[in-house]
This record gives C-alpha cells, sequence and structure tokens, in this order.
C-alpha cells in the first residue's frame, strides 16, 4: 500500500481494480532492492487485502532463501481491512509459502483487535508462528478525518502484552504513536513470562 490516502486502513480497494500479476509488478522492485541491499528477512507490514499478500508472496517466493513475516491492516475483530477473514488469509498465505514465512500477524491497528484476529489464526493452524505490531492503546486513527482521537477505558500495552504472550505470539513490537517506554514495558513483560514458564 503505498497512495498515502490511507487506502490501506481502509481497505485497499485499489487491489479490486488490480490483478495479482499488477500488484507483483508494483512490489518486486521494492522487494528486490531490499534483498539486493542484504536484507537477512522482510517483514511486508499493513498489508489490506488477501489479493495483495498473494502478490508479495509470488515475488518474494522468486528469491527461496528470504525469509519474510506478513503483516496486515485490520478492519475489526475478526477481519482484515479488504474485509476477509484473518483466519482463511493467514491459512492461505501459510499454504503458499510455508517454507519462508517466518510469521503472520497484525499490524497498525488498535490493540484491542490484536487478540481476537491473531487467536484466530493460532485456532485455524496452531503451526502458524504470530506477529503484532500495534498502536498506542489509547488512541485511534479515524480514516474519515485522518486524526487520532484518544480513546478511554482502554487496557494498557502492557496488559495486551501479557495477552500477546499467552497467546503464543513469537515477534511482539509497537506501531503508530507507541513510546520507548511501550517497548520497555513488553521487554519487562517477556522477561517475567519467560522466568513464568521455565
Amino acid at each position: 500500500a503505498h497512495l498515502n490516502n490511507g487506502c490501506e486502513y481502509a481497505g485497499g480497494f485499489y487491489a479490486d481494480n488490480m490483478t495479482i500479476a499488477e500488484l507483483a509488478d508494483w512490489h518486486r522492485p521494492k522487494i528486490e532492492a531490499l534483498i539486493e541491499g542484504g536484507s537477512d528477512c522482510l517483514i511486508i507490514a499493513t498489508i489490506p487485502s488477501l489479493k495483495e499478500a498473494e502478490a508479495i508472496i509470488e515475488v518474494v517466493k522468486e528469491h527461496p532463501g528470504m525469509k519474510f513475516i506478513l503483516s496486515f491492516s485490520a478492519q475489526n475483530e475478526k477481519t482484515i481491512s479488504h474485509g476477509e477473514k484473518m483466519s482463511e488469509v493467514a491459512q492461505r498465505c501459510w499454504e503458499l509459502a510455508a517454507d519462508q514465512i517466518l510469521a503472520i500477524g497484525v499490524n497498525c491497528q488498535h490493540p484491542r483487535f490484536s487478540v481476537p484476529l491473531l487467536r484466530s489464526i493460532k485456532e485455524a493452524n496452531p503451526d502458524i508462528p504470530l506477529f503484532v505490531r500495534s498502536n498506542s492503546s489509547h488512541e485511534r486513527f479515524n480514516t474519515e478525518t485522518y486524526k487520532w482521537e484518544l480513546t478511554e477505558n482502554e487496557k494498557t500495552l502492557q496488559e495486551y502484552c501479557r495477552d500477546w504472550l499467552e497467546l503464543g505470539v513469537k515477534y511482539i513490537g509497537g506501531c503508530c504513536r507507541t513510546t520507548v517506554d511501550d517497548i520497555s514495558s513488553f521487554r519487562e513483560e517477556i522477561r517475567k513470562f519467560t522466568i513464568k514458564n521455565k
């Protein structure tokens, strides 16, 4: 997604008017530049649709040794931004490239969506490693006004981190509006979880 109009969060409906081959041609130069630059692995994030993920997989599979993570933008607790069910999208991607995929997950969404989305992947296929990079828990991006709005009565990111760890999420990070303190809290939760589960 690169239209700078927020479509990767609002649904990525440009994919409805493009073929997988066209999407692959758009992604290929960027992916190849990263690989040629010496990347050990790729994190391809904020993917709004299954079709775009299939195009990305097609390009990365042209480089069989390259490992990658696919991360999707989410519409709600069940679907990615384009409207497909997260569990079905993850399963399809895994079928196409399990030998190269390090993890599948979500990014750039409110953390309250992350737990049910990640749980749906785990329930559909417990072999799929999970990834999350969530936004802050006290703000959300309004795709109509293109502004951040405060939310109330939310759990902290540290509390969400505990949930992610209990689900078995392998890769945890912060996305929009997260801070150094948030990342430090993840580290502390991971440390406590590791000690508890030795």
